[in-house]
């Protein structure tokens, strides 16, 4: 019975090691796999960084939220002032509100950082 007991103990040993391993190569894999995306992450560019800040702000304004969309587009402009679609969408959004101003100093702006922006077109 002694016997018995140390083989049965062999033998789940064997199951907790092999367990054990597969549970390590999960671990390996989802940290290998998540760490790749967020190390992409960190390595996008500030122009990359704004780009996706942008498609935030577009989907923000498709939802309904003018004002959460236009303080992200400000973001955007913040983090890359050259950004087109940033300064032709938050112009239109001011001008759209009335806020005449405030829309012509951000085509102003936006094509003095870009002469070759459609901010007229938009």
């Amino acid at each position: 019975t002694d016997a018995e007991e140390e083989e049965e103990d062999a033998v789940v040993g064997r199951r907790l090691s092999t367990t054990d391993r597969i549970q390590a190569a999960d671990a390996a894999y989802l940290a290998q796999k998540f760490g790749v995306k967020q190390q992409q992450q960190e390595e996008a560019t500030p122009e990359e960084q704004a780009e996706k800040l942008y498609q935030e702000a577009v989907d923000l304004r498709q939802f309904g939220d003018v004002n959460g969309a236009m303080a992200m587009l400000s973001q955007v402009l913040r983090m890359d002032g050259s950004h087109e679609g940033a300064g032709v969408t938050l112009g239109r959004m001011l001008w759209l509100q009335g806020q005449l101003d405030e829309a012509e100093h951000v085509y102003i702006d936006t094509l003095e950082r870009r002469p070759t922006a459609n901010v007229l077109k938009a």
